[in-house]
């Protein structure tokens, strides 16, 4: 097939003007009428014929008279518009916006890796970590995490942390699941923000979980104006003590990995693929509770692995699916002595948070009792 040749409508108007008879002026105000009844400024291609080589012909003629026959293609319409600003940024402020932003992701980012957080204060020190709380479901053991929040707030040196999921905030076919309940949304929002701020100057870390950061339940969390910064799904903290010993806590929603014959699987393979970057690996979600010390030789340290059950003593859910109700475990509390001999007195875990305050004030009491006979302050 014969390529067409490209006419322009400014290009046959010079052209016309180079006409030596009538018949190449009508051919070319035909082909000037028909360009002129199309809707946009498309190219008319002419295949090779008599009129072809007219047209070529007066080319060369127009271009023997100096005309620029190439600065007539650069449009094709017969109606010109301006030029008008564009409203879209320039693209080298479009992408020095984005090398810059991308610095701060990346400097938060990094900084956030190992945040450390500094607990004041001399002698053995607590942390106990509430379980998925759920407080708004009718399941919810609210006397249990009540007797929990009682023992941070009158014990000496005790904080706290939360693992997520402090409320059901259902979304998409789940939301069916409110008509189950007697809490309504509302106050289900209420009591996450009660728990919250009744502890407000205790808490270490927040994590948002699945069921709290569903229904843009993340931007709400983070305008309640409680003091600790809220973490999306996990936290990795650098715990620091008045003498300078640190202790690195890795905690999770959850972790990838599960086993029937070891609750702790997802926080051992953490341990593994973080290369036994933390001292401490907890995590809840599950809703059942483990805890178990391995002593690392090699690392100069135990190392941790601990899941809460949490605060939802009745679930229909896991009674469905014939899992064995959970009792005990719905917190995990640690016990720091940063003036122990040796890193296997620096940390103690417990699954039950009595105990762990009885342990907590017996070292205190020790430390206290020891500060006094050297005469120093506790």
């Amino acid at each position: 097939m014969t390529k067409p040749i490209p006419l322009f409508p400014r290009e046959l108007q010079v052209l016309l003007e180079h006409a030596s008879t009538d018949h190449q002026r009508n051919r070319l105000k035909s082909l000037l009428q028909t360009l002129s009844f199309r809707r946009t400024d498309e190219e008319f291609g002419l295949k090779h014929g008599a009129t072809w080589k007219m047209v070529n012909d007066l080319r060369r003629v127009a271009k023997g008279e100096g005309v620029d026959l190439e600065a007539l293609r650069v449009t094709t319409s017969f109606v010109e518009h301006p030029e008008l600003p564009s409203s879209d940024t320039p693209i080298d402020e479009l992408l020095a916006s984005k090398r810059a932003r991308f610095s701060r992701t990346k400097a938060a980012k990094d900084a956030a890796r190992w945040r450390k957080v500094r607990l004041r204060g001399g002698g053995p020190m607590g942390l106990l970590c509430f379980g998925d709380p759920h407080i708004d479901d009718d399941g919810c053991d609210i006397e249990a995490l009540e007797r929990d929040m009682k023992l941070v707030k009158e014990t000496d040196g005790l904080f706290a942390g939360n693992i997520g999921d402090s409320i059901n905030n259902w979304v998409g076919r789940l939301m069916r699941l409110h008509a189950n309940q007697s809490t309504t949304a509302t106050d289900a929002w209420r009591l996450a923000e009660w728990f919250l701020k009744d502890l407000d100057e205790h808490w270490v870390f927040w994590l948002l979980g699945n069921h709290d950061a569903w229904n843009d339940g993340m931007e709400v969390f983070s305008r309640m104006g409680g003091l600790v910064k809220m973490d999306d799904w996990q936290a990795r903290l650098a715990l620091t003590f008045d003498n300078g010993r640190e202790c690195r806590l890795h905690a999770a929603h959850n972790f990838p990995g599960t086993s029937i014959r070891d609750k702790n699987w997802g926080e051992k393979r953490a341990d593994a693929e973080s290369y036994g970057a933390a001292q401490i690996y907890m995590a809840g979600h599950l809703h059942t509770a483990a805890m178990q010390c391995v002593p690392c030789p090699n690392r100069g340290k135990p190392i941790w692995y601990a899941r809460a059950s949490g605060y939802k003593a009745i679930d229909s859910y896991a009674d469905n699916l014939g899992y064995s109700r959970q009792t005990g475990g719905e917190s995990l509390t640690f016990i720091f002595d940063q003036d122990a001999d040796d890193e296997m007195g620096f940390v103690t875990g417990f699954l039950n948070s009595a105990e762990a305050v009885d342990f907590l004030q017996f070292k205190r009491e020790r430390h206290e009792g020891r500060s006094r006979q050297h005469g120093v302050a506790a």
